[in-house]
């Protein structure tokens, strides 16, 4: 088995810089979900986004952030379905919907293009669906 640079243990391909971690901080935001071989035979790891497609859809049509009024209808809306939930199981789905969408106004937030207004709505909905995963107590 090839050893790799330096006398570590680990084989060639394998990195942890490259799965985005060093020691014990994070480097990127990449989430590895799994591995694949690419052309070369390197293997290479396969991440997820917090951008990616919905995974539930219905989930998808109640966020919104188009505006601070529909933001928290929506958000009492995902607390009415939380509550209304017959498993655990929806419930921690309802939840991390909730704040996945927190999250995502967090990311948007860093960018330097938006203007104050925007800037300033967006952090008045992220309290929002901060407040209403708050509420979420899980059994």
């Amino acid at each position: 088995m090839d050893a790799g640079r330096g006398g570590s243990s680990e084989p060639l391909f394998f990195s942890w810089r490259r799965l985005g971690l060093r020691g014990k901080r994070r480097v990127s935001r990449r989430v590895v979900v799994a591995f694949f071989t690419d052309r070369l035979g390197r293997i290479r790891p396969i991440t997820r986004s917090m951008f990616g497609p919905a995974r539930w859809k219905y989930l998808a049509q109640t966020i919104t952030i188009r505006s601070v009024e529909k933001a928290q209808e929506a958000a009492d809306r995902l607390l009415d379905m939380f509550r209304s939930a017959e498993t655990r199981t929806k419930q921690v789905r309802i939840k991390r919907a909730t704040v996945l969408a927190a999250n995502r106004i967090s990311a948007m937030l860093k960018k330097g293009n938006l203007t104050r207004e925007t800037r300033k709505r967006l952090q008045r909905i992220r309290g929002i669906y901060r407040r209403a995963a708050e509420k979420m107590k899980l059994q």
